[in-house]
């Protein structure tokens, strides 16, 4: 029967304590019996010293994978949550033009939000410590300025309508009411050409 042999540095050093503690106890054992140290022992004592030194590289290789696999994730996605943001935050053009294009965006964004949760797999605590820092401040802004601008003609009230009426904003409260007002009012406009 084959023994299952580790497969990362976290699972190797657990049998390196194993092996330190067995040569060691044999090592005393053999010394306290003889009061003598030959060269068995002395071999015992190189293999401690070849052991502790495996065991150093093991921890030191856990460290890389914990690095690999913990830390240098989150610098990339924090790089990645930066970059987005910034492409986000680029300049708009005024009127209807505008508006459209923040909607546009707004999309845009809420949907590569999701490809990258699912890419870095990003937990509650991530989101709340990497993530949301970085895009919830663009995403706030270009939503500020679909809610704030009022359409000039029919093609920004419809777009602003399609938006406030979406289904996952398809709620009408207090925060409504005045851009829902300035769809009304683009439409009153339109209808007295």
């Amino acid at each position: 029967m084959g023994r299952e042999q580790p497969k990362t540095a976290a699972a190797v050093e657990p049998v390196l304590d194993l092996a330190a503690i067995i040569t060691a106890h044999v090592a005393r054992s053999r010394f306290v019996e003889e009061s003598l140290i030959f060269s068995e022992e002395r071999d015992l004592g190189y293999l401690l010293q070849l052991i502790d030194g495996a065991r150093n590289w093991t921890v030191h290789r856990n460290v890389d994978e914990y690095m690999d696999e913990h830390v240098r994730p989150l610098g990339e996605l924090r790089e990645r949550c930066e970059a987005l943001a910034a492409e986000y935050d680029a300049p708009l053009p005024e009127g209807d033009a505008g508006l459209v294009a923040a909607i546009a965006r707004v999309h845009e964004l809420e949907a590569r939000e999701k490809v990258l949760h699912r890419e870095f797999n990003i937990t509650m605590e991530v989101e709340k410590e990497v993530f949301n820092p970085v895009i919830e401040p663009a995403r706030d802004r270009l939503i500020d300025r679909v809610l704030d601008t009022a359409p000039i003609g029919r093609e920004g009230a419809v777009a602003k309508l399609r938006y406030i009426a979406g289904a996952r904003r398809c709620y009408i409260n207090e925060k409504m009411e005045e851009p829902l007002a300035q769809v009304l009012s683009a439409f009153e406009r339109e209808a007295r050409r």
